[in-house]
């Protein structure tokens, strides 16, 4: 494979990661009665003031982190558009992107169940697989001036 099909190779899979990232934010939102029974199997004896200040918090969290994700997207797809510092930068953002989803996913709760809808959770992973693989690919990149 050419280094410019390489190109637009890792730009295709960095567009595909900001698409899926807006979907893991947005589906949250539309999608509230699933936190809401994840919410209130774990802590039956929750008022619904509390399930819905705690639905109103992850969805408060699973919005920045969504959009948080976009800019390191966008941040990704210019420097490989660029060419410079596109290495860095990719594996950066997968990394952090990664590190946060997994957190996101994974983390237990005060019930022993996870916190986040095991649903949601897959949904946050996967614009990491995309950010994993362009990862990879970018460092095939030939890099300017070599």
């Amino acid at each position: 494979m050419v280094n410019a099909e390489r190109q637009r190779a890792v730009l295709a899979l960095l567009g595909a990661g900001l698409v899926l990232s807006v979907i893991a934010a947005c589906v949250p939102l539309l999608a509230q009665q699933v936190l809401e029974d994840h919410i209130r199997d774990g802590y039956p004896a929750y008022s619904d003031g509390r399930v819905d200040s705690a639905v109103t918090a992850w969805l408060a969290l699973l919005a920045t982190l969504g959009g948080l994700g976009v800019v390191g997207w966008l941040v990704s797809i210019v420097a490989v558009r660029r060419q410079r510092r596109a290495r860095l930068v990719v594996t950066v953002m997968a990394t952090l992107g990664l590190g946060v989803s997994l957190t996101a996913a994974l983390t237990q709760d005060t019930s022993g169940e996870v916190g986040l809808a095991p649903l949601f959770g897959l949904l946050v992973l996967l614009p990491c697989v995309a950010g994993v693989v362009a990862a990879v690919l970018v460092w095939r990149l030939r890099q300017p001036g070599r």
